[in-house]
């Protein structure tokens, strides 16, 4: 592509994105490339580098989002072609993925590690307990945790730490709600988040949200996630900041909601919704400021194919989004110049992203007549936002880097 037709297919995105005006933060939501073979409800997810990977019985695909491009990879090596709800964790430069369960009640206990470079697996020490599948999992400081989960009998609360560097499991404190399967987990700030999850009997969900403290090896309590309880929700970090999102009541009632926790404020927000409604046992990855989620069944118990992405750098839900700021010049090269183009006073914060939604600069400026000068010398020929938050609005801008 010549510098001309850089140029004008950026132009032209640019107009396109402005032309949508306040009706972009409900315009997030994008539709990608289809999971390549049938669909499935029970799979697993994980990111390495800047690429995702799903899996579900013995396929692996990798997601490469630049392309939208499907691309099969070593096949999982464990028995079972339609295993599902099988358990994954990302330490390091690998994945660890097992458990899960085979046909209709042959509940598994091994583990393998993937190796992207090599696109290999190799066999780690399998759960040194009842086999089980549909855990909650993250990492703190390169040790993989296994929360809860269910089998053909009991649902359980056992909490255990795989450490990679000596392939050993040991076992911690067990989850504070008693029995959970299907909950969800995450990682934030040195501790582990678990939401949600159902007693027994696929029923009994609970809405509670425990924090995990790996050196004092307790839990405790933080906001609960609004409304009932639900299982097979998902979670993922976007950008540091913890999404819940899907997940069901019994089988009786599904969701297609996205939550997320502040936590200096410890308290949930609705995000978004999904455009493809409700599901059951989706997946679900992040990359920078992208969500990515599909598959799953809907709540008429057909598997889906679809895998969609929302870009949550550009999100707004917290406060209202006005007329966008001035940037000039734009396409630009090495300074911009930035004004607002409505009555603010006071503070503002001032970020700019690149098309991935990663931060490359951000200030604190005051709105009031204030003119901002930015330095872009260093930043690659692309496209960029600028989004500035006051305390009622925020406003939001494209810009092209060309040189």
């Amino acid at each position: 592509m010549n510098r001309h037709e850089f140029i004008q297919m950026y132009l032209r995105l640019a107009i396109f994105l402005l032309l949508l005006g306040p009706g972009l933060a409900q315009a997030q939501w994008t539709a990608l490339s289809d999971w390549p073979g049938n669909g499935f409800d029970g799979g697993y997810s994980f990111v390495l580098g800047d690429q995702v990977y799903v899996g579900f019985g013995q396929q692996l695909q990798r997601y490469d989002p630049p392309t939208n491009l499907w691309t099969a990879r070593a096949a999982f090596p464990g028995p079972g072609s339609d295993r599902k709800w099988a358990n994954a964790f990302v330490i390091g430069d690998r994945a660890y993925v097992g458990m899960g369960i085979i046909g209709n009640s042959t509940f598994q206990t091994d583990l393998w590690a993937y190796d992207p470079v090599s696109d290999s697996w190799s066999a780690r020490a399998s759960l040194p307990a009842a086999a089980r599948g549909g855990s909650a999992t993250f990492v703190l400081d390169g040790i993989g945790y296994v929360c809860g989960g269910t089998s053909t009998g009991p649902t359980f609360s056992e909490v255990f730490a795989y450490d990679p560097t000596a392939d050993s499991w040991s076992q911690v404190s067990d989850l504070p709600t008693g029995p959970r399967g299907f909950p969800a987990a995450f990682a934030l700030n040195g501790k582990g988040y678990v939401y949600g999850g159902y007693q027994s009997g696929f029923t009994n969900e609970t809405s509670e949200v425990h924090r995990f403290d790996p050196i004092s090896a307790t839990w405790e309590q933080v906001a609960d996630l609004p409304g009932v309880g639900r299982q097979s929700a998902v979670a993922a970090m976007v950008n540091g900041i913890p999404v819940v999102a899907m997940g069901h009541r019994a089988f009786t009632l599904g969701y297609n909601n996205l939550y997320s926790y502040d936590l200096s404020t410890d308290t949930w927000s609705l995000l978004t919704q999904f455009p493809g409604g409700d599901r059951v046992y989706p997946v679900c990855a992040a990359i920078d400021g992208t969500f990515f989620l599909g598959l799953g069944n809907n709540f008429s118990f057909t598997p889906q194919r679809d895998w969609w992405s929302y870009a949550m750098f550009t999100a707004v839900h917290e406060v209202e989004q006005r007329a966008a700021p001035i940037v000039f010049p734009n396409p630009a090269h090495n300074r911009i110049r930035i004004t607002l183009s409505a009555d603010e006073s006071g503070l503002g914060e001032l970020c700019m992203l690149d098309a991935r939604g990663r931060i490359v600069a951000s200030r604190t400026l005051n709105i009031l007549n204030d003119q901002v000068e930015l330095d872009i010398s260093n930043l690659t020929q692309g496209y960029y936002w600028i989004q500035i938050k006051t305390t009622n609005s925020l406003y939001r801008q494209a810009f092209i880097v060309d040189y």
